[in-house]
């Protein structure tokens, strides 16, 4: 039975790279050898720290594959484009700057909120600077800090 909440985090960042360097539509098979390379290179360390044999190994990154929903920057792509549309905003004015950065951070955190359906969700203050067009790492940081 195919469940892509088993068989590790560190699969799942494989078959989400692998579809996003080749796309969603190949067939696994195709990458079956990366999939023996990985696991030839972490046996002794295995999925979440334990031993897992190969046979276990393949079924999890299939199902893994087939459950890659979007392609990595797919969803930040879309969260900063909803930055400007989506409504409503925090509905406070921010002083500090005449492009109402805050808010539509915030809008950009909601719409990452809903997709990710309330999970906690990391974005770095890079990924912050570079939506927001900030000139430093620093400016994301105190602005992202101001929201809480």
């Amino acid at each position: 039975m195919c469940n892509p909440d088993h068989g590790g985090a560190k699969l799942a960042a494989i078959a989400r790279s692998l579809a996003g360097e080749f796309g969603r539509d190949r067939d696994p098979e195709e990458f079956r050898p990366f999939v023996d390379e990985w696991f030839e290179g972490s046996i002794g360390f295995g999925i979440e720290g334990g031993y897992v044999a190969d046979d276990e190994t393949w079924p999890w990154f299939v199902c893994k594959y087939r459950a890659v929903r979007t392609l990595p920057g797919e969803a930040l792509a879309a969260a900063i484009a909803a930055m400007d549309v989506e409504t409503p905003s925090i509905g406070l004015p921010d002083i500090r700057s005449k492009d109402n950065r805050a808010n539509r951070l915030a809008r950009m955190f909601r719409w990452l909120n809903r997709f990710h359906s309330g999970a906690k969700l990391f974005l770095s203050y890079d990924k912050v600077r570079r939506a927001l067009d900030l000139p430093s790492n620093a400016e994301a940081g105190r602005l992202a800090y101001g929201l809480v």
